[in-house]
Formats: C-alpha cells, sequence, structure tokens
C-alpha cells in the first residue's frame, strides 16, 4: 500500500486541527449556559452563529442537517451549530412557524423565542455572559418563567416546561404564576390538542429521566394538558390522595434508576384499574413499553386477587413472558418493590415473583422434552414440570 508523502500529510493534519469557527461570530446558548451556572454536569452544548449564512458554513466545512431552518454540525466535535433566527407563527401546531435566517437576525432576537428564561441565556468567545431576558435572575430566584408571550405559539412548550419542573424541582425551582397561566390559556385555546405524538412522547420519556418525574405529571395535570396528553392519568391524578401516592411510588423509583418509572407507573395505573396500554399506543411509542404496561396489569391482577399460590404465580410468570425475556420481568418486579405508597406489601409480592423465577429456571427442559412423546405434548408437560419445582420449594 503507499502511503502519502509527509509533506501531504502534515498539510492533512494541519487541515484536520483547523479552527472551522474562524471568523465566525458563534455564542454558546441554551442548556449548557444554564447547567453551567447552577454548577451541573453539562451533558451536550449549542451554539448560535450571528451574522452568517448558510452558503459561509458550507464554506467552512460544516455539515448541513436541519430540515426546517439551517443547523449545521461541527465537522470535528460534532457539535450542533444553528444560525440566528425569528420565527413568525403561521399555523397551529408544532410545525406552524416560518423562519428568518438572514444576516440582521441578532443575538437577541434568537434567544427571545426561547421557552423559558433560564435556557435564552448566551456566553461569548471570552466567556461572558448575555442575558437580555433575565435568566440568570431567575436562577437566583429558582423560577422557570417564560421569555415572552411568543411561548404560547408552540405547545410542546408546555411539555417542556414541565419537564423543566421535573428535572428542578429537587433544587427548590418552581414554575412562575404568570407562566402556569399563560399554559392554562393555551390548553383552553385549543393548541394544546395539536402536538404530534411523537413529539410528545419524547417528552414523557425524557422526563422518566430526571429526578423527580411527578412533578412532570402534576404540573401538565394543573395546566389542564395531562387530561389531553395522556386521559387515563388525568383520571387518577384528579383524586389529590390518589395523586400524591402515584407521585410517591414514581419519585423512590427515579432515585433507584430511570428505567422503573414508568413500569411504576404502569402498576400504580393497574392498581387503580387504569391501563397505560392505549396511551402508550396512542404516543407510538416502542413495543417494548407496551409490554411494560400489558404485563404491569398482569401482575397486578394477581396481586389483587390475592393468588400468591404456586398455579397462579406460574401463570403469571408464562403471561409475563417471563421466560424469554427475565430481564423486563425484573425490572417490573424492582418497580414494584417502589410502589409501597400505592400496593400494600409490593416489596414482598416482588421477592415473591423472583424467588418462584428462580426456581423455576432450574427446571431442566432438556430432559423434559425428551420424555415427550409427541411435539403437542412438550407445552403441558413443561408447565407441569415448572409448577412441580414451585411446589417442591
Amino acid at each position: 500500500m503507499k502511503t502519502l508523502p509527509q509533506t501531504m500529510c502534515v498539510a492533512a493534519d494541519k487541515e484536520k486541527r483547523r479552527d472551522v469557527t474562524a471568523g465566525l461570530n458563534i455564542f454558546l446558548v441554551g442548556g449548557a449556559v444554564r447547567d453551567q451556572l447552577l454548577g451541573l454536569p453539562q451533558h451536550e452544548r449549542d451554539w448560535v452563529v450571528v451574522n452568517a449564512s448558510e452558503q459561509r458554513m458550507l464554506e467552512a466545512g460544516f455539515m448541513p442537517v436541519g430540515r426546517d431552518f439551517p443547523v449545521f454540525i461541527h465537522p470535528h466535535s460534532k457539535e450542533e451549530y444553528a444560525l440566528a433566527r425569528s420565527e413568525k407563527k403561521t399555523a397551529p401546531g408544532y410545525h406552524g412557524f416560518s423562519f428568518d435566517t438572514g444576516k440582521d437576525v441578532t443575538l437577541e432576537e434568537d434567544l427571545r423565542r426561547r421557552d423559558l428564561s433560564i435556557n435564552a441565556m448566551a456566553r461569548d468567545r471570552d466567556g461572558q455572559l448575555i442575558d437580555p431576558w433575565g435568566g440568570q435572575a431567575d436562577l437566583k430566584k429558582k423560577l422557570l418563567r417564560h421569555v415572552s408571550e411568543a411561548f404560547s405559539e408552540d405547545p410542546v412548550r408546555i411539555a417542556r416546561t414541565a419537564r423543566f419542573a421535573a428535572k428542578l424541582s429537587p433544587l427548590g425551582f418552581t414554575v412562575a404564576t404568570a407562566t402556569m397561566d399563560l399554559m392554562r390559556a393555551m390548553v383552553a385555546s385549543g393548541e394544546a390538542h395539536c402536538l404530534v405524538p411523537e413529539r410528545l412522547w419524547l417528552e414523557f420519556s425524557k422526563a422518566w429521566q430526571e429526578p423527580q418525574p411527578s412533578a412532570f405529571l402534576q404540573i401538565l395535570n394543573a395546566v389542564g394538558a395531562l387530561k389531553i396528553f395522556a386521559p387515563q392519568l388525568a383520571q387518577l391524578f384528579a383524586d389529590a390522595s390518589r395523586q400524591q401516592t402515584i407521585a410517591t411510588s414514581i419519585d423512590q423509583a427515579a432515585q433507584h434508576k430511570s428505567q422503573l418509572v414508568f413500569p411504576a407507573l404502569a402498576l400504580a395505573c393497574a392498581y387503580h384499574q387504569q391501563s397505560l396500554l392505549p396511551f402508550c399506543k396512542r404516543m407510538k411509542s416502542a413495543s417494548h413499553y407496551c409490554k411494560i404496561a400489558q404485563h404491569a396489569e398482569t401482575i397486578m391482577h394477581t396481586i389483587k386477587h390475592d393468588r400468591g399460590y404456586a398455579q397462579d404465580v406460574l401463570t403469571t410468570l408464562e403471561k409475563t413472558d417471563a421466560f424469554r425475556n427475565p430481564q423486563r420481568l425484573h425490572t417490573i418486579l424492582d418497580a414494584l418493590a417502589c410502589c409501597n405508597a400505592v400496593i400494600k406489601d409490593s416489596q414482598q409480592w416482588a421477592s415473591l415473583f423472583k424467588r418462584a423465577l428462580q426456581q423455576v429456571q432450574k427446571v431442566k427442559l432438556r430432559a423434559v422434552v425428551e420424555q415427550c412423546a409427541h411435539s403437542r405434548d412438550i407445552e403441558a408437560a413443561v408447565h407441569t414440570a415448572r409448577l412441580k419445582a414451585l411446589l417442591d420449594k
């Protein structure tokens, strides 16, 4: 294989190290600035470029990815750089906007279109804070406040504000009264009905990852959006005492592991005879979540009827696909152990199912199958062997 001459290699290295942002008026914006000021970990950084054009970004080596408006990927860091833009409402819903990314759009105009003041701050190349909409003051007040009346033009901001409450409530943050009123008005106007399921599910799934997911549901309920987004949950949250027990359970699940939040919610709903399966299907969520909702109902049926007998426990294990996917059942059972505020003896029930699964997994299936004269007999023989293992423990 031929190698490049040393001079060509050096040139290639210099090109790779070249600062493609040289000459561009760039600013760090949004969550990275907010989290810096809060002393929180920064998981990603977003940038805004002012007084530039799409052609200028392409010439610098950026890769375009935006469909609705120009967003570019840095060729080396892979971080997102967006042209500063202003927007105008043209139709209902999340996509009902026209955008202006001309060179005359200022940083202040770009920040004004953002949702909350704490997300509408920027830093320049020298690290100087740019805060035209009072974000730093609201951080000190621990307040989630909308930047401008433009907030009401984008229904996804209802869910985003609730999600930030789930993220920052443990730090003492609350939603400003004026912002709560504005979100109620958006729900009353019908704007909240315009959210597409996939976009809404993204906010729900992100909320499950936050330290206090109950705040997400409680804010949506308080502004009337929960009955639109998740009617099953809204029915449960209509009772203050029931709302509190569910909130306690999912927050306890979040303290253990974020993956337990949705199963804990599904179990709490099933306990109160509400299924999350229609919600999962309407949100077009992954089949994994539909399975969890379905299995939560199966488990709760056994618990509510106090069917801790070997036959009932084995049937529950079979219906929840425990032998082909034991990890999913273990996740649901770990969530069940967190639901003591809703479900009596939840930890004992979780332990019972886990012990039963462990005992049944000791059955040597090959030996059972070999004793069957016909293939049609295998399923019954396996069931019988597993039941015997439970009864003999």
